[in-house]
């Protein structure tokens, strides 16, 4: 039996059962559009995300898509291959990508759920939303800005991928 076969043969509860104890917890509304498929809107500091979660059971994968409510102006779309690629650089886990239809940014995750127990697999559900609109409020003004000025100079996107230290 291959690796991969052994893999696919674990199965683990359906993690959405989890996903929406924490949600409740926290009074977010959502949608559970059916058993492998949640959706639901939360405001960030300044802007809204539409949030989806997707289970594959077959591999036993929770994916988290965190899609900016904005679209990136024709006039930036130039901009876009290097800020991405610049972004996803940085980052350890997940990545960005452009909605094709919407031109809206998103923040895309996939885990690998096997050999979770209940209480660990509910603390790495609360994790990956954590660590999720972290990375999207962190980089939020960047795309926002792509999002609404139509005349961008490099130095200004330079200085919009900074980290910056607390908050005025």
């Amino acid at each position: 039996m291959s690796a991969a076969t052994q893999i696919t043969e674990e199965k683990i509860p359906n993690p959405l059962d989890h996903v929406e104890d924490i949600l409740d917890q926290n009074h977010w509304a959502y949608s559970r559009m059916d058993d492998n498929k949640l959706a639901l809107c939360l405001s960030g500091k300044t802007t809204e995300y539409e949030i989806l979660f997707l289970w594959d059971k077959n591999y036993n994968a929770l994916q988290f898509l965190c899609q900016y409510d904005m679209s990136i102006s024709a006039q930036n779309m130039g901009h876009l291959p290097k800020i991405i690629s610049d972004i996803n650089t940085s980052l350890w886990m997940g990545h960005f990508e452009l909605e094709n239809l919407t031109n809206a940014p998103i923040f895309r995750y996939t885990s690998l759920l096997h050999g979770n127990k209940d209480q660990t697999l509910s603390e790495l559900l609360e994790r990956l939303i954590d660590i999720g609109l972290t990375q999207c409020e962190r980089y939020q003004h960047v795309f926002h800005l792509l999002a609404e000025n139509s005349n961008i100079e490099p130095n200004m996107l330079s200085l919009a991928m900074m980290d910056v230290a607390g908050e005025s």
